[in-house]
């Protein structure tokens, strides 16, 4: 949806794409990010106390959205316009912390801002923590803001100590040392039992601060139907070339594919890692990895589909390879905003039918034996055979792998000159005929073997 050159701030509610545009500023460069907003306000004629209301408003309503890294460095600054967006930002956070014991409520503050490393930085973020909950939980056993502001303080030291795989076990601060720590700090009073027991119990059980590790945005295939995956199966036959041909094994044309990382000779047997480039006819890229594990291993294969870079062209290339597959993706994204925005290309039409790579034709003569046609031989009457057998797939790749190999072995000790009870010998392979060139001899009901030597 377009919108006007001078939106006013409710606006930016109503127009996703500048949302976007204001949450891809602020998370390459937050600084960028924030002139944006301050713009906007001062072309509708915010004053700067009204200015820092609706940067509070948007940090707090697109929490999910924004690098809670720089969200946290701005907040904590020691300018004054940074200190006044932290009071009016804690204010919107403060009804959430109503109710709830200390150590939850502290998450709930810090899953909404990362609170930076250094200290004088890391006080103002506190202070501001301390300053909210107590109005919200009155009666909770914290005397004042000063008891409140030291428990939030301990609260990250004891989970860092708790949590530090450096510091031994022997080594780690106990419950009765934290009760020492906070000895006559509840307003010249110590903390009751009924606070301290579940506060370090909750310290020490997980850490404090989420992990708000960035991940780069992809599609994942991982599910049991993925080992029967008809176009799994068609890209297994061919990732062994370094080339690959995108409308045969997945029903799209105008695009090629170059395989960097390929499937070893006997990868059906004992699994692989490939990885593949597929360029459509705009330049656009996306990468592919698909890891599928041994025959005999009860773990399940897991695509995963990278977009090449953000744009919109290499999204859109990522989610029709996705498509491509009867296996659901899921999508993956460090913020909100880019996962929605993900599924929202999963869930839209398909373009044409879904190419079915073809099963492997094995079919049976009137005796029961398997059909000879894929070894150089043709069906005579065909009305005679039974109806096509469907084997496993995952089966068939395997025998055709080792088949390849006896093959090989046979070719090579025939250029060695070994005669013919030694090949047969070696390799477990006999003839089962022998003719003159353009003769033809019965091997069984309805089936000849074609003109042509051995």
């Amino acid at each position: 949806m377009p919108y006007p050159d001078t939106p006013t701030v409710d606006e930016i509610d109503n127009h996703p794409q500048l949302k976007r545009e204001l949450f891809e500023a602020f998370n390459a460069k937050a600084k960028t990010g924030i002139e944006r907003i301050k713009d906007i306000c001062s072309k509708n004629g915010l004053d700067d106390t009204e200015t820092r209301k609706q940067l509070a408003k948007f940090f707090f309503e697109n929490n999910k959205n924004l690098d809670s890294s720089g969200v946290g460095e701005y907040l904590s600054g020691p300018e004054t316009e940074s200190q006044e967006v932290l009071r009016n930002f804690t204010g919107h956070l403060a009804p959430s912390l109503k109710g709830k014991e200390f150590v939850p409520a502290l998450r709930e503050y810090f899953g909404n801002i990362k609170p930076p490393g250094e200290a004088q930085r890391l006080d103002r973020v506190i202070n501001s923590f301390s300053d909210a909950y107590l109005p919200q939980n009155p009666g909770c056993g914290i005397a004042d803001n000063k008891a409140s502001y030291i428990l939030a303080f301990q609260a990250i030291m004891l989970a860092t100590d708790a949590h530090n795989p450096a510091i031994a076990k022997k080594d780690k601060m106990t419950y009765e040392g934290l009760k020492v720590n906070l000895r006559d700090y509840n307003n010249g009073k110590d903390f009751s039992e009924e606070l301290l027991k579940p506060y370090y119990s909750n310290l020490t059980s997980r850490p404090l601060l989420p992990n708000q590790q960035k991940v780069d945005s992809a599609y994942e295939l991982k599910a049991a139907q993925l080992k029967t995956d008809p176009t799994l199966a068609g890209l297994h036959k061919s990732l062994g070339k370094k080339q690959l041909d995108v409308q045969k094994t997945m029903g799209l044309g105008g695009m090629t594919a170059s395989v960097e990382q390929r499937k070893p000779f006997f990868g059906g047997l004992t699994g692989y890692t490939a990885k593949m480039t597929v360029t459509d006819e705009h330049g656009k890229q996306a990468s592919v990895e698909i890891k599928k594990p041994g025959f005999f291993s009860k773990k399940e294969p897991v695509i995963t589909i990278k977009p090449n870079d953000s744009s919109p062209g290499s999204l859109q290339l990522a989610a029709q390879l996705s498509n491509r597959f009867n296996t659901p993706a899921t999508a993956r994204a460090t913020y909100e905003y880019q996962s929605e925005e993900m599924t929202q290309l999963l869930q839209q039409k398909k373009s044409g039918a879904k190419l079915e790579p073809e099963e492997p034709k094995v079919q049976l003569s009137r005796d029961g034996k398997r059909d000879l046609r894929q070894s150089g031989f043709e069906v005579v009457d065909e009305s005679q055979q039974k109806p096509k057998v469907k084997a496993n797939v995952e089966v068939k790749e395997v025998m055709k792998e080792l088949k390849l190999s006896l093959e090989s072995r046979k070719s090579k000790l025939e250029d060695l000159g070994d005669d013919e009870h030694n090949v047969s010998s070696k390799t477990g392979l006999t003839k089962v005929g022998e003719s003159k060139p353009g003769e033809s001899k019965d091997i069984g009901k309805g089936v000849h073997r074609k003109s042509g030597n051995w």
